[in-house]
C-alpha cells in the first residue's frame, strides 16, 4: 500500500491530528469482514477491486478526522461516527457531503472579485528593478529589549534567510540569501562564497553567534536572558519587525529584498484599518484558556487572546474574507469555503516558521503544539504562498474530486506489469453522500455523524453494529481540544447559529478522554472513561462482532491503563498485529513509528483461562520484531516496546501468572537479539530495564 506522507487527497481538506492512514483503515475493514480462511491473494483482490459490504454496519465512537467513516463508505458499509469535538465533526461531515463544484466555484470567484483584490492590495511591493510585484512572504524577526542596557535586539535567526543546495553531497554548492550585518546597510543579498561579501557595502558576512535555544543575547552588552522572562517583563508577546520580503515579479521571478518605506507604510496602513473597523469585523475575541491547560506555550509567550496569534495585516485580511464568506446564501458552498478558510488559518498566523531550506513557511501544527519561532513568515492570504486561501480552496477541490472518484495506488498486487507500480487504480466507489445528524432522520441509509459523548450513545440500538473501528486518544500525547480551539474560535463565528455544537466559547469539554495533570485527569480516569466508551461499544456490537483500534505509546503505564479499560469493558484481545502508524514524515530518532492493532471480542460466558509460560512474551514478539527490523533497521526501543505490549495485551487475559515484570526483560532481550554482542549498549536500554524491574504498569495505576 502506497500512501505514506502524501495522504489521500480527501484527508488533506483540513488539519486533524494523528490521522491513521486511509490504506490502513481500508485494510482493517476488509480484514474484519473477510473470512479468516481467505487467502492473501483474495484480500489484495478485494483491496484493489473493492467489495460491497452493504450488509455491515461500522461504528467509530472517536472518529477524529473521519478516516474510518470515509473508508467505510467507500466499501459500502452503513456507517455511524461520533466525536465529542465539534471541529472533528464538521471536518468529517464536509469530507463526505456532496460538493457542487460549479456553484462553489462561482461563489469563490465572487469572493475573489469582492475580497481577493482588496487583500492583494495589502501585499503590493516593487521588485529590485522597480516593477510591480506581489509579496509572497513577509519574514519577521522577534525582538527583545535588553534588561541590562535597554537596547532593542533581534532574536537569533534573522540574518541567514535562505539556503539552496546545488549538486551532489561530494561537490555540493550552497547559494545563501543573507542579511548584511552592517546596521547601516542591512542589505539582502545572495552569495555562493564561503565568506560572503555584501553586494552593497562590501562588508563581510559573519554567521550569528550561537545562542542556547530559548535565550536572548544582547549584541551591545552581551547580557543573556530567557525569552520567556523577557516576555514576562514586557507583559505581552514580543514585538517584531519586518526583516525581509520574499516577492514574486511577473517579469523577474521570485527573489528577496529589504523592506523599503513603502512596504512599512503599507503594513502600518493595514494595521490602522483594522483598528478603525474593529467593531464591524469578524474575528475571535476569546482569551486563550489557562486553567487546566497542558500546552502553556502561547500564554507563556505573551499571547493572551486567539487574535494575538495573527499580526494586524493578517487579522484584517482574514476578517474581511470571513465577513464575505458568512454572507454567502448557499449553505453548502458557504460551508465548503468556510472549511477552506479554516484550513488556511494554519499557515496564516505568527507562529509559522520560515524555513530556510525550502524557501517557504511551515504550518503551525506540522509538529503538534503551539511552537513560537524566533522568525516567522507572514503569508499573503490571497497570494501564491503555501497554504494561502487560494491554495487551500484548490486542495479542497482535489479532495472532493477524489471523494467522487476514489483510487488506490498500485504497490504489490499479483503480477504487476513493468511500469504499473505506483499507478492509480480508479474504483467504482463514491464517498459523496448526504449525512444524518440525528437518529430521527427519515433516510436511515445515510451515514449518521454525531457530535456527542461516546460514553453514552442512545441513538444506536443494542447489537446492531458489526465492526467498531476507531483510533482512541493516546493517553497524554495530545490534548485535541487545545489544538482544535485554534480553528474552532473562527468556525463558530459562522456556524454557531446553524449548529448547537458551536454555541460555546471553546471546543473543550469536561468529558474529553485524556491524561492531563493540569486538569487533574490521571491514568485511572483515562482507563475509566475509555472503559465506558468500550462498554457502550460492546452494547451496540453484535455478539460475533469485532472491536478494532490502533494504539501506541512509549510509557508502559499508558498500556496498563488501556489493559484495565479493555478488561473493565468485558472484552478480551484476540489479536494484536503491528503496522506502521503514519507516513514517514516527522520521524525522529527514538520516536514510535508503529501501531498495535488491538482486536477485541466480547468476553464469552464460557471463557476459560489458560496458562501461558512467561517466556511466551518474548517468543510471541520475536517474529514481529524481526520482520520490522528486516524492513526498517532504525527500529527504536519504543517500537519494540509497542510490539511487546501488544503481545502482552493479547496473552494477559489468558495467563494465570502475572507477566508484568517480564515486559521490560523481553524488550531488552529482543533489542539484544537484533545486535551482535559487541554492539549492545546497556545505557541506551536503561529506561526499559527500569521498567522491567521497578516501574511496572500495575505499580503506577494513575
Amino acid at each position: 500500500m502506497v500512501e505514506g506522507n502524501s495522504k489521500r487527497p480527501i484527508y488533506q481538506l483540513h488539519k486533524w491530528w494523528a490521522r491513521r492512514l486511509g490504506s490502513v483503515f481500508r485494510a482493517l475493514i476488509l480484514s474484519s469482514a473477510l473470512s479468516s480462511t481467505e487467502s492473501e491473494k483474495v484480500f489484495w483482490e478485494r483491496y484493489y477491486n473493492g467489495l460491497s459490504l452493504k450488509e455491515l454496519t461500522l461504528y467509530d465512537p472517536m472518529m477524529g478526522g473521519g478516516t474510518s467513516i470515509v473508508e467505510g463508505i467507500r466499501l459500502g458499509c452503513k456507517v455511524i461516527g461520533a466525536d465529542l469535538n465539534p471541529v472533528a465533526w464538521f471536518v468529517t461531515k464536509k469530507e463526505v457531503e456532496p460538493y457542487e463544484e460549479k456553484a462553489t466555484d462561482a461563489y469563490f470567484r465572487k469572493l475573489e472579485e469582492a475580497v481577493g483584490e482588496r487583500v492583494r492590495a495589502l501585499y503590493k511591493t516593487r521588485c529590485l528593478l522597480g516593477h510591480d510585484a506581489e509579496i509572497v512572504y513577509g519574514i519577521w524577526i522577534r525582538q527583545v529589549r535588553c534588561a541590562n542596557c535597554n537596547r532593542l535586539g533581534d532574536l537569533p535567526g534573522g540574518t541567514r534567510i535562505r539556503e539552496r543546495v546545488v549538486g551532489k553531497p561530494s561537490g555540493k554548492k550552497v547559494l545563501a540569501t543573507l542579511v548584511c550585518g552592517n546596521p547601516e546597510c542591512e542589505n539582502v543579498f545572495s552569495s555562493w562564497a564561503e565568506s560572503p561579501v555584501c553586494s552593497r557595502c562590501g562588508a563581510t558576512y559573519h554567521p550569528e553567534v550561537e545562542v542556547p535555544r530559548g535565550m536572548f543575547k544582547c549584541k551591545a552588552c552581551k547580557n543573556m536572558e530567557k525569552v520567556t522572562e523577557a516576555t514576562r517583563r514586557r507583559g505581552t508577546f514580543l514585538e517584531s519587525r519586518l526583516n525581509v520580503i520574499q516577492f514574486h515579479c511577473l517579469m523577474c521571478g521570485t527573489n528577496f529584498k529589504k523592506p523599503d518605506q513603502h512596504d512599512l507604510d503599507l503594513y502600518h496602513a493595514a494595521s490602522e484599518a483594522l483598528k478603525a473597523n474593529r467593531k464591524s469585523l469578524h474575528f475571535p475575541r476569546q482569551r486563550i484558556s489557562v486553567r487546566g491547560r497542558a500546552d502553556r506555550r502561547p500564554v507563556n509567550h505573551g499571547f493572551r487572546y486567539y487574535s494575538d496569534l495573527f499580526n494586524g495585516r493578517q487579522l484584517l485580511a482574514l476578517s474581511i474574507t470571513l465577513n464575505a464568506i458568512k454572507r454567502i446564501p448557499d449553505a453548502s458552498a458557504r460551508e465548503f469555503l468556510l472549511l477552506a478558510f479554516s484550513a488556511s488559518l494554519e499557515t496564516n498566523n505568527v507562529l509559522c516558521k520560515y524555513e530556510s531550506k525550502w524557501g517557504k513557511i511551515s504550518a503551525l501544527f506540522g509538529v503538534p503544539g503551539y511552537h513560537v519561532p524566533n522568525r516567522y513568515g507572514e503569508n499573503n492570504l490571497w497570494g501564491r504562498g503555501r497554504g494561502s486561501f487560494v491554495r487551500s480552496y484548490a486542495k479542497l477541490k482535489r479532495g472532493k474530486k477524489y471523494a467522487m472518484r476514489p483510487y488506490e495506488v498500485l504497490f504489490e498486487y499479483g503480477n504487476l506489469q513493468e511500469g504499473t507500480r505506483g499507478q492509480k487504480m480508479y474504483l467504482e466507489e463514491n464517498v459523496s453522500t448526504m449525512v444524518n445528524h440525528s437518529a430521527e432522520s427519515e433516510d436511515q441509509s445515510r451515514p449518521l455523524i454525531l457530535c456527542t459523548d461516546s460514553r453514552r450513545v442512545p441513538e444506536i440500538r443494542d447489537k446492531t453494529v458489526d465492526i467498531v473501528l476507531t483510533d482512541p486518544p493516546y493517553y497524554d500525547n495530545l490534548v485535541y481540544s487545545e489544538l482544535a480551539d485554534f480553528f474552532y474560535v473562527w468556525l463558530r463565528l459562522v456556524l454557531k447559529r446553524e449548529y448547537e455544537y458551536f454555541s460555546g466559547q471553546t471546543s473543550r469539554r469536561k468529558q474529553e478522554i485524556l491524561v492531563n495533570e493540569h486538569s487533574k485527569k490521571g491514568g485511572a480516569k483515562f482507563a475509566s472513561d475509555l472503559a465506558r466508551v468500550l462498554k457502550e461499544c460492546k452494547r451496540v456490537l453484535k455478539d460475533e462482532g469485532l472491536i478494532v483500534f490502533t494504539f501506541h505509546h512509549s510509557n508502559p503505564v499508558a498500556w496498563a491503563s488501556l489493559r484495565r479499560a479493555i478488561s473493565s469493558a468485558g472484552l478480551f484481545v484476540t489479536a494484536s498485529p503491528v503496522l506502521r502508524s503514519e507516513g514517514k514524515s516527522g520521524y525522529r530518532a527514538g520516536n514510535i513509528n508503529y501501531d498495535v492493532v488491538v482486536v477485541c471480542r466480547k468476553l464469552p460466558l464460557s471463557y476459560r483461562r489458560e496458562t501461558e509460560d512467561a517466556d511466551y512474551l518474548f517468543d510471541a514478539s520475536l517474529d514481529s520484531v524481526r520482520e520490522i527490523y528486516a524492513l526498517d533497521r532504525t527500529i527504536s526501543d519504543s517500537d519494540i516496546l509497542t510490539v511487546v505490549m501488544g503481545t502482552f495485551l493479547r496473552i494477559r487475559g489468558k495467563a494465570t501468572r502475572d507477566l508484568t515484570e517480564s515486559v521490560g526483560e523481553a524488550v531488552v532481550k529482543l533489542r539484544n537479539s537484533l545486535r551482535e554482542p559487541e554492539e549492545v549498549q546497556p545505557p541506551e536500554l536503561k529506561t526499559l530495564q527500569q521498567f522491567g524491574s521497578s516501574s511496572t504498569p500495575d505499580q503506577n495505576p494513575s
